[in-house]
């Protein structure tokens, strides 16, 4: 068993050589991003301690790679793939080793301390010089949201109106009203990257893009939007999460819901994306049973079975979920596994 081979320790130690030798910049933010989407892909197999501080493992990705870590001095460590440094595949096998040992929320945080330290002392400045930090709802993000969308639209040849040019120009654009406040920068991000999806389907039904001839162009964009969401929420669990965010997580369900009724194209990953956030944000159970109630009166469809069914996972009715079992859809099957994930990380 890994466990029985490498310590914690050494695991956990490893962190403070990643931090230095992998500082975060934008270029490293975007090669941990490629790593977690690996991590997340179960990309990482074959994992085999070696000794007491060194493993060899597999990554699958667009073709397989052999990946050799030594946690006691990882620039050491060495992969198959042409790459000079420290690659996505090294630290995707990190990410999975890791994983076994803690959150990996926690080696998020830690190594982006620096970067939140900058931003703590930029709003610092901002206080001492008298700086008044601006009101925020979730209402006035959507109406911001769907007013940059409009204008992005009009701006842009409808022969652009393309996934490619939504990410780099309307996601980069609502980006750069991001707030300064740790927990409402990370709320924002999920918010943003939720409204440049649902600005996507909306390209769709407006038959500007074509979700059978472009689903491969468009799943890169895609994952990208989730590893945006996950990573968002994986700080914002690091966090005691405060009251000041109730307003936003209060009308969170409303977002969730609009993604989750959209129809056939990325079905799975709009179902995760529910799940993922109602397990790690919105869990409490007055939100859930009023959730449940909205759902209860939708006519059925695969997404709103599932819906309902992992909010009685949540509220913990075992029962109601058995006695549904029988019914069904066969397209449920591979989304209930997540809650199996969700057991076992709890050993539930």
């Amino acid at each position: 068993m890994l466990q029985d081979m490498i310590s914690k320790t050494v695991v956990i130690d490893a962190a403070e050589q990643f931090k230095h030798v992998l500082p975060c910049t934008e270029e490293n933010i975007q090669l941990m991003k490629k790593a977690l989407i690996l991590y997340r892909q179960d990309s990482v197999y074959r994992v085999k301690p070696m000794s007491g501080h060194t493993v060899s493992a597999y990554v699958q990705d667009v073709v397989p790679v052999k990946v050799f870590i030594d946690l006691a001095d990882v620039k050491k460590s060495s992969c198959s793939c042409p790459a000079q440094n420290i690659c996505r595949h090294v630290l995707a096998v990190y990410l999975y080793l890791y994983a076994q040992y803690d959150r990996l929320g926690t080696f998020t945080e830690f190594w982006k301390e620096a970067q939140k330290r900058r931003e703590n002392r930029e709003i610092l400045g901002q206080l001492q010089r008298g700086m008044k930090p601006r009101s925020h709802t979730l209402d006035q993000w959507t109406s911001f949201f769907k007013t940059e969308f409009r204008r992005w639209e009009e701006q842009t040849p409808k022969n652009q109106q393309t996934m490619q040019y939504l990410y780099y120009g309307y996601f980069s654009a609502i980006k750069k009203r991001t707030p300064a406040e740790p927990e409402l920068k990370k709320m924002y991000q999920i918010h943003a990257a939720l409204a440049t999806w649902l600005a996507m389907h909306s390209l769709v039904e407006k038959g500007r893009i074509d979700p059978e001839k472009d689903f491969y162009s468009l799943n890169p964009y895609i994952e990208q939007l989730m590893d945006t969401i996950y990573s968002s929420i994986d700080e914002l669990k690091t966090y005691a999460l405060s009251f000041s965010l109730d307003p936003f997580l209060e009308k969170t369900p409303g977002v969730i819901r609009e993604l989750l009724l959209k129809k056939d194209i990325f079905q799975y990953e709009r179902l995760r994306i529910f799940g993922e956030i109602w397990s790690a944000l919105l869990s409490r159970p007055n939100w859930l049973k009023q959730e449940l109630d909205v759902l209860n009166d939708m006519e059925p469809s695969p997404e709103i079975q599932f819906g309902r069914l992992h909010l009685e996972f949540l509220l913990k009715n075992d029962d109601v979920i058995l006695d549904q079992a029988g019914s069904f859809s066969p397209e449920i099957l591979p989304y209930t596994f997540q809650w199996l994930s969700v057991m076992t990380a709890k050993k539930d």
